[in-house]
């Protein structure tokens, strides 16, 4: 079996291919350091990718039992620009639960990640928070069709250290999308963890499903030709 890394771009990102980023009372123009500091490190990240990935779904049909499915996945080769994997270890939970039809989040989320990097963004500075005795940035940047994401940088260091998309559309879908930055010792920044998570409520095709994408042993994408 085998899979593309763009199911879990984190992003494995969160937004309908069409919503556009729309002006907003209180929301400022891209001109803020930090804040392109953000943008510079969420572009820095893609263009590493991970050679292992760790993957848990958990699915529940409208209200059935759920069922767990985890595998292993090993990167194999790059294929027309994209990394493909193998899966090289699964297993199964509550094998007999109902399968529910698994959205497409590649459609569903493609854009956000090129519409949180443009220039013309507008963004906006919430109250710092303090976490675990470190102070963190939050930037947040609205959408249209209620979705929204949120930036966490460290106060101090000025990583990127987490970012959660998320999307509400009425009587549709809830679904956010988080996902955890590591830095290496060059300073290099990669996406170690993607955690969706998804509440289908059409009528018929309800389902809630959790997907965690835990990914290591990074390699710098080769550069296009």
């Amino acid at each position: 079996m085998r899979v593309s890394v763009s199911y879990f771009s984190p992003v494995i990102a969160l937004l309908c291919a069409s919503m556009l980023c729309f002006a907003t009372p209180g929301y400022a123009e891209n001109s803020e350091p930090l804040w392109q500091k953000a943008q510079n490190q969420i572009k820095a990240s893609k263009q590493w990718f991970a050679k292992n990935i760790e993957e848990t779904i958990v699915a529940a049909k409208d209200g059935d039992e759920s069922k767990t499915l985890r595998q292993s996945k090993q990167f194999e080769q790059w294929k027309d620009g994209e990394a493909v994997y193998v899966v090289t270890k699964t297993s199964v939970e509550n094998p007999k639960a109902k399968d529910g039809k698994q959205p497409n989040f590649i459609e569903m989320f493609a854009s956000f990640d090129q519409e949180l990097v443009a220039p013309e963004i507008k963004f906006k500075r919430l109250a710092d928070e303090t976490l675990q005795g470190k102070t963190k940035l939050i930037f947040e940047v609205q959408l249209k069709e209620g979705g929204s994401s949120k930036i966490w940088l460290d106060k101090s260091s000025e990583r990127l250290e987490q970012r959660v998309d998320s999307v509400s559309m009425a009587f549709m879908l809830d679904a956010a999308v988080t996902t955890q930055y590591v830095h290496d010792e060059a300073g290099n920044i990669m996406v170690a963890k993607v955690h969706t998570k998804v509440d289908v409520k059409i009528p018929f095709k309800k389902m809630k499903m959790e997907i965690t994408a835990a990914q290591s042993n990074f390699e710098a994408k080769p550069k296009k030709s």
